[in-house]
């Protein structure tokens, strides 16, 4: 019950970029996140999703989380994304639609002194030794995106703490991810309530 009334005031009240006064955010917010338009590529996707699906392996994300990433990753130009543990193969799928140079490397332990342009953790990754550990992996222009973030307690705990650490500086609450950026250039500001 709590969960419906949740989605009704984020449906309500944090559509469209409303009250955000950081020009990158609201950027992000109205171009990105709440895109609509369909990509060229968003029927090839479902297509080979779909294939993923019949070959066995179970989905863990909803189509349009999927296509956030796909999003994303076109957004900021990733050519280097981590997907701490990708089981299922979507977030290497969706991360890399948009160059034929985009590589997606799945692992939980990615090399010393890599700098990735998106980092993804799902919801059974997810804790605060996972995000510090993945702290040595990012640079100002990266991005980390975290799956889950309310699926739990202990996530809604980490979520907490990743909000209070130092290093990143905005912090955006999609109620099931979590995106989290590091430009020192940006405003330290944590922004909730927004609608996928």
């Amino acid at each position: 019950m709590k969960y419906f009334f949740n989605r009704l005031y984020r449906l309500l009240f944090c559509r469209g970029g409303f009250g955000v006064h950081s020009p990158f955010v609201f950027d992000l917010i109205t171009n990105v996140i709440e895109e609509t338009t369909p990509f060229y590529c968003y029927d090839l996707l479902r297509a080979k999703r779909s294939q993923l699906k019949h070959d066995g392996r179970k989905l863990l994300l909803k189509e349009h989380d999927c296509r956030l990433l796909m999003r994303l990753a076109n957004r900021f130009h990733a050519s280097r994304i981590l997907a701490y543990a990708d089981h299922s193969g979507e977030v290497s799928l969706y991360t890399t639609a948009h160059s034929s140079t985009a590589q997606c490397d799945v692992s939980q332990n990615p090399d010393k002194g890599a700098c990735y342009d998106i980092l993804y953790i799902d919801f059974k990754s997810f804790n605060v030794n996972t995000f510090e550990s993945l702290l040595r992996h990012v640079d100002k222009n990266s991005l980390l995106i975290i799956d889950g973030i309310k699926s739990s307690p202990d996530h809604k705990l980490a979520w907490q703490k990743v909000c209070r650490h130092p290093l990143p500086t905005v912090k955006i609450d999609l109620y099931t991810l979590g995106l989290v950026f590091f430009d020192t250039q940006l405003p330290n500001l944590t922004r909730k309530g927004v609608v996928l």
